[in-house]
């Protein structure tokens, strides 16, 4: 890691905590170095009290240079400033905890993958309150199933959850 990205961190993580979450060109910077492509915009998408999802646009370029590839990548950071979930091609859904278990199998199906082995799960993540829910060593649609329904026993039914659906297999 070089010294600029180190100290463009330390600014970052600054200025998110200290003006509230606001994009400044740090934060751009290191959005962008996560990423292998070049970034074109990035908008704040949620703000919680542990998390802030980051949305951005960008464009690779393949087949020697002659084609441009657009990517959706998203990012979350904690409220501290420090990266902990990266995408580099995914879709962001917003839902309230209420309605999960009615969108949550046209989403699934929407984005899996089928051969011949049967159904191939997207990586799934959950994003509510102050956790992130890791779905992707799940290989069964029931089991995420289960693990949806065991979050909701906790979590107040008006909550908002942000599902993250990595589209790279």
């Amino acid at each position: 890691m070089s010294i600029a990205l180190l100290i463009a961190i330390v600014v970052a993580s600054l200025s998110i905590v200290k003006f509230g979450l606001s994009i400044t060109i740090s934060t751009r910077f290191i959005i962008a170095s996560l990423f292998d492509f070049e970034i074109k915009t990035i908008d704040k998408k949620h703000e919680n009290a542990a998390y802030t999802i980051f949305e951005a646009t960008g464009t690779k370029k393949t087949l020697f240079g002659l084609i441009n590839k657009k990517f959706t990548p998203i990012a979350v950071f904690s409220n501290n400033g420090i990266p902990k979930l990266k995408i580099n091609q995914g879709k962001l859904i917003k839902t309230e905890f209420i309605s999960i278990e009615n969108n949550f199998k046209s989403f699934i199906d929407q984005y899996s993958a089928f051969s011949d082995v049967g159904q191939v799960l997207p990586k799934v993540y959950l994003v509510f309150n102050h956790k992130i829910l890791d779905l992707t060593g799940v290989t069964k649609y029931e089991q995420m199933e289960a693990l949806i329904k065991e979050e909701k026993k906790i979590i107040k039914q008006d909550d908002q959850v942000y599902i993250l659906i990595s589209l790279a297999f």
